[in-house]
């Protein structure tokens, strides 16, 4: 259910785009620009969302908290080492945060001590 909650907004956000756009590119008629678009929609798009909610399901909230906060580093990772792609050290730095923030969000609190009231 959630893998289709996910594609819809995502189909309806694009639609709406589309439609509210500026004056866009007329789209391709060739059928291989299809195929290749209805490829990645149902593969990278929609088998992408779907394993991933099922394994998220079945894995602890900890761990969930921390790989979905490492998801940029990650993305960040495999661009600079298989694209060639080279980030700032803004982008460096920021995506640092994101996981240090992960990781303390990851981290068991102890409960502070309750006030006595009299």
């Amino acid at each position: 259910a959630l893998t289709a909650v996910q594609t819809g907004v995502v189909g309806l956000a694009c639609l709406l785009l589309f439609a509210l756009g500026p004056g866009l590119a007329p789209l391709p008629l060739q059928p291989g620009f299809w195929f290749a678009t209805g490829y990645l929609v149902l593969f990278c798009t929609l088998g992408a969302f779907l394993a991933q909610n099922y394994a998220l399901g079945r894995a602890s909230a900890t761990r969930v908290a921390l790989l979905m906060g490492a998801e940029p580093l990650f993305g960040a990772l495999f661009a600079s080492f298989w694209l060639d792609e080279r980030l700032g050290l803004w982008g460096w730095l920021g995506g640092l945060l994101i996981v240090i923030a992960s990781l303390w969000g990851t981290l068991p609190r102890r409960d502070l001590p309750r006030p006595v009231q009299a």
